[in-house]
Parts: structure tokens; C-alpha cells; sequence
């Protein structure tokens, strides 16, 4: 039986940086073929991806600091999450969208004006690759979160 290697977690961007240049002298995309998670760098994740990608990614990223610049980043589950006076929100690149995880409530709040997007009760929001990001919005969805988290 035969395994495929789907990704490698590195313990620091040293290391994530030397997996990155071996896989692609092998030949393999990142992260169609493997993805490469670093504990200690958001940006490390973020330039695995192609730079369509990359600048959603970079984007959104610049959006959540704006609002919480006291708040704390680093990678969670693998990917960017953002914590102020608890969990705020959470994003991960996928294959055809970018995924934006805030709260069951922030959810059924902006439930109207997500009418337009892929969600789920629970956390998720679907932001697809080929639109512009919602800016507005997913500002409007943060400073409900902060809120949400100040009231606790």
C-alpha cells in the first residue's frame, strides 16, 4: 500500500523555508501537492499560495490588524487565527474559496447580507476566489466580534 505525503508541519520558518525549496526542486506545487504549515510565521502560510491568492490573503490579514491592533495573530489548527479578549476570527486558503471563521451569531446577525456567500451555521463563511473580498463587511463582521467579546 502506498502513502502519499500531503504535508509537512515544520516547527519554525527555518525549516519551513528549507521544506518549501526541496518540494519544489522535486517538482510538487504548494499547496496543490503539499502544503507547508510553519508554527511560527502567518506569513510563511500565506506565501505558499499563488499571489492571486496571496493578496486576499495579505488583504485580509491588513483589514483584522487595522481593527485590533492589540490583538494577538498567530497559526492555529495551521491557520491565521486572531484572538482579542478570547477567539475573534480565524481564515484559511482552499482550493475555491477562502474561508472566514467568526461566530454561530455574527453568522445569523449578517445572515441577509451573506446571502451572497456559501455559509454554515456554525463559524463559516465562503468568500469565492474569483470575487472581490466584501471589505465592508468582513469589518462590519470583525467590530461585531470585538463587541461580542468585550460584552462577555
Amino acid at each position: 500500500r502506498s502513502s502519499k505525503v500531503t504535508a509537512f508541519f515544520c516547527m519554525n520558518d527555518i525549516t519551513a523555508i528549507g521544506a518549501i525549496r526541496a518540494i519544489k526542486e522535486c517538482g510538487y506545487h504548494i499547496p496543490n501537492d503539499i502544503a507547508v504549515i510553519s508554527m511560527d510565521d502567518i506569513d510563511i502560510y500565506i506565501q505558499q499560495y499563488d499571489s492571486h491568492s496571496q493578496k486576499k490573503l495579505y488583504q485580509l490579514r491588513a483589514i483584522i490588524q487595522e481593527l485590533i491592533p492589540d490583538g494577538k495573530e498567530k497559526l492555529s489548527w495551521g491557520v491565521p487565527t486572531y484572538y482579542y479578549k478570547g477567539f475573534l476570527v480565524q481564515f484559511a486558503m482552499n482550493k475555491k474559496h477562502l474561508g472566514f471563521y467568526c461566530s454561530p451569531s455574527a453568522i445569523e446577525h449578517f445572515k441577509e447580507r451573506l446571502s451572497d456567500y456559501s455559509t454554515n451555521n456554525k463559524n463559516t463563511i465562503r468568500f469565492a476566489l474569483h470575487q472581490d473580498l466584501p471589505i465592508e463587511l468582513i469589518k462590519e463582521i470583525i467590530q461585531f466580534r470585538i463587541q461580542e467579546n468585550l460584552n462577555q
